[in-house]
This record gives structure tokens, C-alpha cells and sequence, in this order.
């Protein structure tokens, strides 16, 4: 045991206690004077967990804020009790989280604190009860976040808000919020057990997303005064029945058990039990999160539709729905629904993530034309879905993107679409896919699309465009799009929606790779999954601009959303920089990656400082030079550049190891940056910098560095001011501007000519990053658009690329056509095949080298197709003619050539040893010469005869001489079709029967359709019909007749109607 006396003013600095293996309990005696307490009190290393088994500590007096002392207590597992004595008055943020055996907190001499700090109880799992001061306003975010044993809370009357998390998955079940709450923030109660009815006070006015999802809560009452309900506050929750609203609530209604704003626009949540009514859904635009999941009906009608949030359809009862081109869609739109069928109009282009995951049912889907991409699990686990169609457009797919048990796909692209990992398996061999003629060979050499059963269906059309992005200046707006400035000079929206703060864009490969930070890009708690960040890139098929998905982060870490990338093109490797934790490095071709993925060095480890500490986010500046140096800006802990090499990352940490080369501009925000060593300087945004302006600023890379990349002598010492002013324009804050948590300037590029970057005007002086010059309403560069200079020139002059625009990440392309790979050789499987006997078949296999060249495709051709014939997949088929001399072997030679390089030929000799002559027909007959249609049939089955018997090709064709009036099918089946008009002449037509082997034997019935005769006036005789409708006797409706009794009702074009029977 230890006690720190009243009158001992001092520190614990590092490693006062460290080693203290029998330490049980800690007292700090009362006093009014705070104690201090370095985060290193108990243990050697940062790494290591507290090894002093404390079981109990109890504070007299408040600790230092000021000295991070709210660490040294965090993730002491073996503490069972704090107590709190006279002059405590402060539980700062995080102090006991993660203390798993706490089970007491205890207030002595009564209870004197005054303040909560955020997350001071969190991840606390073994503590059961928590009594929050009388006095305390405002529960803090993260309170008890995951005391998993937490079943009772004590909450004074004076609380007004209960923060985000505040009990996020803790043990509540029951829950009695004080009359004075007037808001509950987002996933406040989030994964707790509460259940029941939930009765929120009158006092409430606003209701956070998430606040009380994935409870156990069976009914909702919203009092009167609530005016603000944020997305999926109530969802999911699979037992919830019943929402009521009060009468003398003005923002929201319940319509037939369905939670909308008063205005009917916002479908927030359903009731899940009885039924909920169509006529809810009239006037609403948007389906918030979760709103229509686990709802009762099996269909819904919304014709004002305009966005569905995700799982809005989720777990729902729902059967068909057709997804209008309009309709902004979430991910895991219809996930574990009842859907059977699901129709998406043309317009839309991603098949979104998850939208029919896990629909059992689902059967039929009708994909648009216009599709491009098809995201994960968008159809997995869906295994009454067994034959799907992929369209032309469709140039990336991943897992999930076709069920694993699907049986059939029919694929309209020419090329191969791009697969991410285990999109097929070496198993699915079974599976029959159905291409292109000409595109067999490419799917059958392509990666996965090889574990298919390729075949040909010579229905389709080859298609598939050439991919790439055009030659431009792309720039992503403030409102999510992407756009550009073309080489005319004209802007032009790819009306590709980028998703929120795609801070930097590059171009590589024809592509322009976006990383998104997504909505929030300031702090959010890492222990929850608010991530909703991506790098992708975007590429361009027939005018249609698309992504691929290369790392998504949505619904994972927050702190690990993309927030900026460096392309090495030397190296074909892309360096992803999350908020703030490391560095990804991946292969530039990369795709399809979902989640936390490993870090090519963690922030917290690289010891750049001499520091135990040195996190901090990355703040847009990162790259790697030509020498393999990285250059990095951070915030945080260590202001300013950093460089180094791979061989200076330590997985280890290495704190105290030397640093490979000077910080530079330490103590400065360097909010992005960018290396041209082409023209020799390095870029920077500086947010705030000791005695200079926020700018645009740059410095020569010899004032930084020597020829072999070393530093220069007296580097570490420059500052600011020792750099080249290019642009002190104010700029707009937007953000955290404390924290370097800001949104402009975001990137700064160059294509080796030109300097870019997006520049967002402060709207007024005090909207301006602090210490910005004054706006001047009459420097034309205080307006927003993207910003240029000419790279090399000496004293740059700022001008406009493009004018007016608010955008963040901005980056030059230039198209670049792919490099057509010719075929060098093509070869046959078979030089020489000799048959016995005509008639029969031999497959040839033609083999195109290089693997890698762009078209392999084959033409066939045969030197005599009176001996044998070729199709388009090299199956011989020889032939019986009467012209060959039997005694006389007949040969013929079948040529493979390269479509796309004709020069390049392979033959194979086919040999027939005992060709058969053929016996052509000589004369035909049908079973009718002559037919008159009784009333009410209309149709008949004509047979052909065809002589001698011994004729070895029997085949006919069968033809109409007026198709109006009669149609005869491939077997001599004749439909008669209904006139146009009532006639008061009998109808004729000719059915012609021809042999295939003998065009001169042909025979035909001539086909009599009597008038019709009523025995009384025919008042429609001279009328024009507008339409024939057909009824079953179920009264199923028609455009043609069903077999069997028909009732046909005939539409004229005077409004008039008149109805026949018709047997079929």
C-alpha cells in the first residue's frame, strides 16, 4: 500500500512505481492541492501493461489536467474499487477506461464531483452500478460505453443531455430517463438490453442517430416538444411493435404504423407487427436507415421516391420492387428480405453493396443496361436466384456480386469485366457461362473466369468498349462530384458522385484513384463503426464513369478512413494515409479490399522525436521521392516534415532510436504538401506556422537536402519565412482548426508544368483560418476555383485553371491509348485428320500466342464446304455428297487465321476414306393442298412428305406469302392472325413448304379465312381496330391467345368494343 500525504505537492514522473509487484492499493490523502502523475507512473515502456496488481485507490484530491495524468489509471484490470474523497472533484476523460474488474465506485464525505469526462467508465465490464452526481448536467460521451454488466444507472435531476455512447452496450434493461432531458445524442443506448416500452420525457426535443438501435425495446412514445430525430434513432430493433406519436406533436405523425415527418416526406422507421399501409408512402422521398426493415408488408408503392437509406428494405416482408434510375440507394437495401424479384430501370449504374444480400427467394433480376459495377454480396447468399444476365457495360464485379450456387450467367461484354478476389471458385465448374462467340478464348483465359464453363452463344454481340478516363483536370467538389476540365476548355460533370471529402485525387493508369474521408473527418470514437471512408478509383466505359472499390472502410474504424494517398508509378505501389493511425502499402492494382488492413508503419511507433509519443494524423503530405526517402507532415505530437526510409521503420516502436534525418519546420501545421523534383521544390499548405500567414507556400529542395538526399547543413533550423510565398489568400476554416482537423486546402498537385490546388474563399474574416490576411471583395484571387502556376517559373504568378468551383482533391490526366498486343503465331491442335465416313465430326483447337495479346479471337474457314463445313468454334462437320466418287478419298483443308492479324494462318488436311453419296430429295407433298379456317380456330398444322424415303437431308423451309395474315414456324405451324378490320371478303394466303437440298421441290396449301357472317347488319365492318385484347377463362389478360378457350375483345378506334370466343 502507498499514500501521498496532504502536504506532498510532487510527481509521479516515469517509473516511480514501475515494478511495484505487491502494490495493492493506492491512496491519495485529501487535499485542495492536485497531484501530477506522468502517463509512465507505472510501467517502463509505453507498450507494457501495468504489472502491480492494484485492487483499490482512493482520491483525496484532483490530478493535474495538465499533465495527461488521466492516463496512468486506464487498463488497470485488477482494480476493484475508486472511491472518491472531500476534495475530488473531476474524473477526467478516459481515467478508468478499460479497468475490466472494476466493480465499486464509491463517494465519500459526500459527493463532491462536478465533473465527467468522456469515456471516464468505458469498457469497465465487470462494473454492475454508477451513480452520477447530482449536480452533473451533461452525461459525457462514452461514459460506460460497453460495461457489459452495467444494469443500473442513478441519474440526477439536473441532467439535460445524455451524450453519444453514453451506455453503448452496456447491461441496462430498464431505464428511467429524468424528466429534465432535453436531448439524447447518437448511439446513446445503442446495443443495450433495454426492453419494453420506452417513455422519453417531455422535455425532449432531439433524438440522435442510432440512440436507441439494436435494443430489445417493444414500443416508442414521442412527446409533443421532440422536433429532431436523427436516422435509424429507433432501428434496428426487431421487437419493436408499436410507435405512437402525441396528438400535439407537430414534427412527426404515425400513418398505418409508420414514422413520418409531418409533412410526409421522411419514412423514418415501421412498426413491425400488423399491417402497414400504401397510402403512408404517397408524398415520402426519403427511407431513412433501417426505416422499412422488418416492416409487415409485402408491397410498397413510392412514387415521389428519392433516397433509400441502408437496410432500408432489410428483413421486410417486401416481394417485388423496381428501383427507379433516380433513387440514391444505401448499401444492404433489401438484406434478408422476403424479395422475389427485383427490376433496376435503365440509368443506374453500381449495383450497390448488399442490396439483395442474403433474399432467399429472390428469383428473377433484371439488371440495367447501363450497369458498370457490381459491389460485394450484392446477390450472395440468394440461392433461389440461378440464372442472371450480366450487361455490356459491366466492367467490375465483386464476391457476392452473383450467387455462389447461381447455375447460369450470360455475359454481354466483349472483354472480360475485372474480378476482386473470389468472385468465382475453381469449384463452379458447373457453372455454364455463355459469351460472345469471338470472346470464348479471352473468358477462358481470364483470371477466375477460367473455373466457368465457357461457352459460346452466338446470339450475343461481341462489345466492349475501351476503358480510360479522358485527357483533363479533375477536381472533386464540395457536393460529392467529379468533374473536369476538358482539353477544350469546357467543364464537364462525370456525374460520378465521389461521396463526402474526397480530399485527393490522382491519376495513374487511365484511372483517377479518389480517397474519400468521408462525412465526419474530424474525431470520432475509434471503438465504434463510424468509419465511412474509401479509396476507389474510377474509370470510364462508353461514357459512363465507374469505380472500383480498392480499400472501403464504411462501417469499420474510424480513425482508419482514407484520408490520403501518394502513387508510386516506379513501383506500381499506392500509399493509403488513414486519419491517424499509419500508412497502408498496396499494390496499385489492388481491389476489392473491405476493412482494416496492415499498416506499412503505425504513427504511434515511428520515433521521429526522441518522444514515447508520436501519433498524429497525417495530414494530407505524404509521399515517397525517387531515392526511396518518404516525406511526411503530421499534426499532433510532433509538428512539421519528417523523412526517412524503409529500413528506419521500426515494428517495434524503437523509441529513442536516432532519427535518420532532421525534422524540419517542427512547431508547424503543414496541412498538405507536394514533392516536385522534376522542377526541384517541395509544396505546402501551412495552416499556422510562428510569425507567418497561412498559405500556400514553397521551398527549393537544395536548401532541404543534398544530391544523394542527405540533409543540408542547417536545415533543421529553417523556417517558414525562409520559404516562397506563392498565395496568402484567406482561407475558409471549416473543421477543427486546434487539432489541424481541417478541409481546405486539401491537396496540392502537379503534372511536372503546372502547380494545382483547390482553394475555397472565406465567405467573411471571421470564417478565415486564424491569422489569414484581411478578404479583399476586390483581389481576384480571394474567390474560390482551382489555383495554378507554371511549375518552373522563378516568381510564379497565381492565376485560375478553373474559376468558381469549391472543390478539395484536384489532379491532371492525360489519356494515354493502350498498347495493342498483336498475335505473333497461331497453331492447331491437328495438322491431319482422317474419317472413316462422311458424316462425321471433328473439333479443332486453335492456339493464339502471346497469351497477353488483346485479340485472340479466330476466323474459320473451310477450302470446300460441299465436303465439310466449319463453324466459329473450329467443329468439322464433312458432309455426304452425290458427286463424290466413292472409290476416291476426298479431302478438304480447314484454315484457322488470327482476326486481328489475317497474315497469320495454321491448316489441318481433313481426309474421308468412305464418303457416302448423298440422295437429294425429288418431290414434296403436304397433307393439305387446299384448307378453309372453321369459325372460331386459328390454327393448323401442315405435315410435309418428302421423297424418295431414303433421302439422307429430308430438311424444309417453310414460308408465308402474307405475313398480316398468317405466320408458319419452323415445323409447319400455322397461326392465322386477326384482320385489322372487319372485311366483308374472305381472307387467302399461301403456305409454302421448299426442300433445303433442292430448291425445285416445293409444294403449298392455299388457306381460305371465310368473312365472318352474323345474319345481321355488321355495324364494325368498315370500323379501324386500335387494339385486340385475348381472356383466358381465368380472365388473365393478353396481347396474344391462349391455348384453349379465349374471349377476345376488340378495341376501335371510335371508343366502341366488340367481344368473339376464340378456340385455340
Amino acid at each position: 500500500e502507498v499514500t501521498i500525504p496532504a502536504g506532498v505537492p510532487g510527481t509521479f514522473t516515469a517509473q516511480n512505481l514501475a515494478g511495484m509487484t505487491s502494490l495493492k492499493k493506492i491512496t491519495f490523502a485529501d487535499s485542495e492541492t492536485p497531484f501530477k502523475m506522468s502517463v509512465l507512473a507505472f510501467v517502463q515502456n509505453l507498450g507494457e501493461g501495468v504489472k502491480s496488481p492494484i485492487e483499490e485507490i482512493y482520491f483525496g484530491r484532483n490530478l493535474d489536467e495538465g499533465s495527461g495524468s488521466n492516463m496512468p489509471f486506464r487498463g488497470i484490470k485488477t482494480l476493484k474499487k475508486v472511491t472518491f474523497g472531500g476534495h475530488f472533484t473531476t474524473v477526467d476523460a478516459e481515467m478508468f477506461m478499460g479497468c475490466t474488474g472494476l466493480t465499486e465506485v464509491v463517494y465519500a464525505s459526500g459527493v463532491n464531483v462536478a465533473s465527467l469526462g468522456a469515456g471516464a467508465f468505458a469498457s469497465c465490464s465487470s462494473l454492475a452500478s454508477l451513480q452520477i452526481p447530482a449536480v452533473i448536467t451533461a452525461i459525457p460521451e462514452r461514459l460506460c460505453s460497453g460495461d457489459a454488466a452495467l444494469t443500473s444507472i442513478t441519474m440526477g435531476d439536473a441532467v439535460t443531455s445524455i451524450g453519444a455512447t453514453a451506455f453503448y452496450k452496456t447491461g441496462l434493461k430498464n431505464l428511467s430517463i429524468p424528466a429534465s432531458v432535453q436531448t439524447i445524442y447518437s448511439n446513446a443506448f445503442q446495443g443495450s438490453a433495454l426492453v419494453g416500452e420506452i417513455a422519453l420525457p417531455a422535455a425532449l426535443t432531439s433524438v440522435g442517430s442510432q440512440a436507441f438501435a439494436d435494443t430489445k425495446i417493444t414500443g416508442v412514445n414521442i412527446p409533443a416538444g421532440v422536433t429532431a430525430i436523427g436516422a435509424a434513432a429507433f432501428a434496428p430493433i426487431t421487437t419493436l411493435a408499436t410507435i405512437k406519436v402525441d396528438e400535439a406533436n407537430t414534427a412527426f405523425k404515425v400513418v398505418n404504423g409508420a414514422l413520418v415527418t409531418a409533412d410526409g416526406t421522411r419514412l423514418l422507421v415501421t412498426g413491425h407487427q400488423g399491417t402497414v399501409g400504401t397510402d403512408a408512402f404517397a408524398t415520402v422521398t426519403n427511407i431513412d436507415n433501417y426505416g422499412m426493415a422488418y416492416a409487415p408488408c409485402a408491397v410498397a408503392e413510392f412514387p415521389m421516391l428519392e433516397k433509400i437509406g441502408d437496410y432500408g428494405f432489410s428483413n421486410s416482408a417486401i416481394k417485388n420492387f423496381t428501383l427507379k434510375s433516380n433513387v440514391t440507394v444505401g448499401s444492404n437495401i433489401f438484406k434478408k428480405s422476403a424479395l422475389e424479384a427485383i427490376v433496376f430501370e435503365d440509368g443506374r449504374n453500381e449495383i450497390p453493396q448488399g442490396i439483395c444480400g442474403g433474399c432467399e427467394k429472390l428469383n428473377s433480376v433484371t439488371l440495367p443496361t447501363t450497369a458498370t459495377n457490381i459491389m460485394k454480396d450484392a446477390f450472395a447468399d440468394c440461392p433461389a436466384l440461378k440464372n442472371m444476365e450480366i450487361p455490356a457495360n459491366v466492367n467490375y464485379m465483386e464476391p457476392g456480386s452473383v450467387p455462389a450456387t447461381i447455375e447460369s450467367l450470360r455475359v454481354l461484354n466483349g472483354n472480360t469485366p475485372a474480378l476482386a478476389a473470389n468472385v468465382f471458385k475453381a469449384e463452379q465448374s458447373n457453372v455454364v457461362c455463355k459469351v460472345a462467340t469471338k470472346a470464348v478464348a479471352k473468358y477462358k483465359a481470364a483470371n477466375q473466369w477460367q473455373y466457368l464453363n465457357i461457352q459460346a452463344d452466338p446470339t450475343i454481340q461481341t462489345g466492349g468498349a475501351s476503358l480510360g478516363c479522358p485527357t483533363g483536370l479533375y477536381f472533386a467538389t464540395t457536393d460529392g462530384k467529379l468533374m473536369y476540365k476538358d482539353e477544350n476548355g469546357q467543364i464537364v460533370d462525370t456525374k460520378f458522385a465521389t461521396g463526402a471529402h474526397a480530399f485527393t485525387l490522382q491519376s495513374y493508369k487511365n484511372r483517377i484513384y479518389v480517397a474519400v474521408a468521408g462525412e465526419q473527418f474530424t474525431y470520432q470514437n475509434p471503438n465504434l463503426p463510424l468509419g465511412d471512408g474509401e479509396l476507389f478509383y474510377v474509370n470510364n466505359t462508353n461514357g459512363i464513369f465507374y469505380r472500383v472499390t480498392v480499400l472501403n472502410n464504411v462501417g469499420y474504424k474510424p480513425s482508419e478512413d482514407p484520408f490520403s494517398m501518394y502513387i508510386d508509378k516506379a513501383t506500381n505501389n499506392i500509399y493509403i494515409a488513414d486519419r491517424n493511425v499509419g500508412v497502408h502499402k498496396l499494390n496499385a492494382d489492388t481491389t476489392g479490399l473491405y476493412g482494416p488492413q496492415p499498416f506499412l508503419f503505425d504513427n504511434a511507433w515511428l520515433p521521429y522525436y526522441n518522444d514515447l509519443l508520436s501519433w498524429g494524423a497525417i495530414t494530407g503530405g505524404f509521399c515517397r521521392d525517387s531515392k526511396g526517402i518518404y516525406w511526411r507532415t503530421t499534426k499532433f505530437n510532433g509538428l512539421g516534415l519528417t523523412r526517412f526510409r524503409d529500413a528506419d521503420i521500426y515494428p517495434d516502436g524503437g523509441a529513442g532510436k536516432k532519427q535518420p534525418f532532421n525534422v524540419l519546420f517542427k512547431d508547424v501545421i503543414i496541412k498538405t504538401s507536394y514533392l516536385d523534383e522534376e522542377n526541384g521544390y517541395y509544396y505546402m499548405f501551412v495552416q499556422k506556422a510562428a510569425g507567418a500567414k497561412p498559405g500556400v507556400y514553397r521551398i527549393a529542395l537544395s536548401k532541404l537536402q543534398n544530391a544523394d538526399g542527405s540533409d543540408v547543413e542547417g536545415n533543421a533550423d529553417l523556417t517558414i519565412a525562409d520559404c516562397q510565398l506563392i498565395d496568402d489568400s484567406p482561407v475558409f476554416m471549416d473543421g477543427a482548426e486546434d487539432s489541424g482537423e481541417i478541409c481546405n486546402i486539401a491537396q496540392i498537385n502537379g503534372d511536372g508544368t503546372n502547380i494545382y490546388w483547390s482553394y475555397i474563399a472565406a465567405p467573411s474574416d471571421d470564417k478565415a483560418i486564424k491569422g489569414s490576411v484581411a478578404l479583399d471583395a476586390n483581389n481576384p484571387l480571394h474567390k474560390s476555383g482551382i489555383k495554378t502556376i507554371k511549375s518552373a517559373d522563378a516568381q510564379p504568378v497565381v492565376t485560375f485553371a478553373v474559376e468558381g468551383v469549391e472543390a478539395y482533391g484536384v489532379c491532371g490526366a492525360t489519356y494515354v491509348a493502350p498498347q495493342v498486343v498483336l498475335p505473333e503465331a497461331i497453331t492447331l491442335d491437328k495438322e491431319e485428320v482422317t474419317l472413316n465416313n462422311g458424316g462425321e465430326t471433328v473439333q479443332l483447337t486453335a492456339t493464339v500466342t502471346p497469351d497477353e495479346a488483346d485479340n485472340t479471337n479466330v476466323v474459320w474457314t473451310s477450302s470446300n464446304e460441299e465436303i465439310a463445313t466449319v463453324d466459329a468454334n473450329g467443329l468439322v462437320t464433312t458432309l455426304k455428297q452425290a458427286s463424290w466418287n466413292e472409290e476416291t478419298p476426298c479431302t478438304v483443308t480447314i484454315t484457322a487465321s488470327c482476326e486481328a492479324k489475317p497474315e497469320l494462318k495454321a491448316t489441318c488436311v481433313v481426309k474421308i476414306l468412305n464418303p457416302t453419296a448423298e440422295v437429294k430429295p425429288e418431290s414434296i407433298t403436304l397433307n393439305y393442298e387446299e384448307y378453309t379456317m372453321p369459325g372460331g380456330v386459328n390454327e393448323l398444322q401442315l405435315v410435309a412428305t418428302v421423297l424418295p424415303q431414303e433421302t439422307t437431308n429430308p430438311a424444309v423451309n417453310w414460308t408465308s406469302n402474307n405475313v398480316e395474315i398468317a405466320t408458319v414456324d419452323a415445323n409447319g405451324l400455322v397461326t392465322i392472325l386477326p384482320a385489322t378490320t372487319k372485311a366483308a371478303t374472305d381472307r387467302v394466303v399461301t403456305i409454302t413448304a421448299t426442300c433445303v437440298r433442292n430448291a425445285q421441290a416445293s409444294a403449298s396449301c392455299v388457306i381460305t379465312i371465310p368473312a365472318e357472317v352474323t345474319g345481321v347488319a355488321d355495324i364494325y365492318g368498315t370500323k379501324t381496330i386500335s387494339s385486340v385484347k385475348y381472356y383466358n377463362v381465368a380472365g388473365m389478360e393478353s396481347a396474344t391467345p391462349f391455348n384453349g378457350v379465349n374471349i377476345v375483345v376488340t378495341n376501335y378506334s371510335d371508343g366502341s368494343q366488340s367481344a368473339s370466343k376464340l378456340v385455340k
